[in-house]
């Protein structure tokens, strides 16, 4: 069963206006719903990632969304919930998606990617299991680094797909329409909201920002390593 309990991670200074919006959202469509907020108070950043050399150097440069990636996988595999994006605004009770499911996530396209901006997942669940091994053993090495592409490369390579929406080990992974209506390179529009839209997810992109030479470059080694870096700089540069 996943517990009725709601969990976001909230590294930095304070929130903003649609943070406060879809946070209330919570409040208002999920009133049964135990509301926690992980931060540095409650989180052992250092603790938590000491020995992890990804982590460690996303920590020294400040790039909160891939310290918040562990940090929801970590909370949802030892005590199960629904992990929220702080931009992901409720439009009606989720209780029924959760429903004889052991986990819930949706595509974020016409199913090439799973988002994990909403996550609802029992404790314990294999699936979570996975990513932490992921972060804590591959991720150094590995091209990827945004949630969507690990958790899509995971589902893929350790579960059976039995439909277009659900695998192995209980997990149904819902159309986009359900929280993802509008993709990352579209407008929003009223028209994109269905009668199964259950949340809005606005695509909040202050990581981005920092998406620097270290996120893009850190599986490669020598020559290649710095031919990548200086792409991105080159690319960096002309944008700006």
């Amino acid at each position: 069963m996943i517990p009725k309990k709601i969990h976001y991670v909230w590294f930095g200074g304070p929130k903003g206006n649609i943070e406060n919006i879809c946070i209330n959202s919570w409040k208002e469509k999920l009133p049964e719903y135990e509301i926690v907020e992980w931060n540095e108070k409650n989180f052992d950043i250092e603790k938590e990632i000491k020995g992890n050399k990804f982590l460690e150097e996303c920590y020294k440069r400040k790039l909160w969304a891939f310290i918040s990636d562990y940090t929801r996988i970590k909370v949802l595999y030892e005590q199960g919930g629904v992990y929220m994006d702080t931009d992901m605004q409720i439009l009606k009770d989720i209780t029924p998606l959760l429903e004889n499911n052991r986990l819930i996530c949706g595509y974020e396209d016409d199913r090439e990617y799973i988002n994990g901006a909403i996550i609802g997942v029992e404790k314990g669940h294999p699936f979570l299991k996975d990513l932490l091994e992921y972060y804590e053993k591959e991720v150094l090495t590995s091209s990827l680094f945004t949630i969507p592409k690990i958790m899509t490369h995971l589902m893929e390579k350790n579960y059976k797909k039995i439909d277009l929406n659900n695998y192995e080990e209980g997990i149904r992974v819902y159309d986009k329409e359900y929280f993802y209506p509008f993709g990352f390179k579209e407008d929003f529009t009223p028209e994109c909201i269905t009668e199964n839209t259950f949340g809005i997810h606005w695509w909040g992109k202050s990581w981005a920002k920092k998406r620097n030479y270290f996120l893009e470059s850190k599986h490669l080694t020598g020559v290649n390593k710095i031919w990548k870096c200086c792409k991105i700089f080159a690319s960096n540069t002309l944008r700006s």
